[in-house]
């Protein structure tokens, strides 16, 4: 996770406008602060769509085997996304601020809807987040060797109703070659 720029970049931005909202701690000139908090808003309008661009490119590299910790990426991404709608709250806090003292603050509509986008977007990618650390590997090594653990023959024999048997052949008769009817052809 840690490698993907494209998560780098959100963090950053991320980073970038909690050092803001920070700076506006200071700041008594609300009408001044209000095109600070419109510009922070319309940044964020694009949040919902890069965390959905640097999920894909996460995504892509575990089906490539790419990610070696998947407790640490886990970590790493929860931590993101927390980040993001940590910034977007209080984001929203300021503009709800500046609307009760008369201002009109643009993109505020939007934000609820990213908000729920980003908290719905978390709970589909963690509802399937395999949790386990590099214990659980080791465990998991030591249990096959101790032959604790189905063989992948057995397990989709299993799977398959069948006996051990049974599935070899299964698999040897899908191996043949088809004849020129299309049909699995004789030994």
């Amino acid at each position: 996770m840690t490698e993907n720029l494209l998560s780098r970049v959100h963090q950053n931005t991320v980073r970038l406008l909690e050092e803001e909202v920070e700076s506006w701690k200071a700041e008594h000139n609300h009408a001044m602060l209000v095109r600070g908090v419109e510009d922070a808003l319309r940044l964020c309008r694009n949040f919902p769509a890069a965390l959905r661009t640097a999920w894909d490119s996460l995504f892509v590299r575990a089906r490539a085997g790419q990610i070696e910790d998947y407790h640490a990426t886990g970590m790493t991404l929860q931590e993101l996304f927390s980040h993001t709608l940590g910034i977007l709250d209080t984001l929203r806090q300021w503009a709800r601020l500046l609307e009760g003292e008369g201002y009109q603050v643009e993109s505020v509509a939007e934000l609820d809807r990213d908000i729920e986008e980003v908290r719905r977007f978390q709970e589909e990618i963690f509802a399937a987040w395999p949790d386990f650390r590099e214990q659980d590997v080791h465990e998991g090594l030591a249990e096959r060797a101790r032959g604790e653990c189905l063989e992948l023959d057995e397990a989709f024999a299993s799977l398959a109703g069948v006996d051990k048997d049974a599935w070899l052949r299964r698999l040897e008769e899908r191996r043949r070659p088809f004849d020129a009817g299309g049909r699995v052809g004789a030994p």
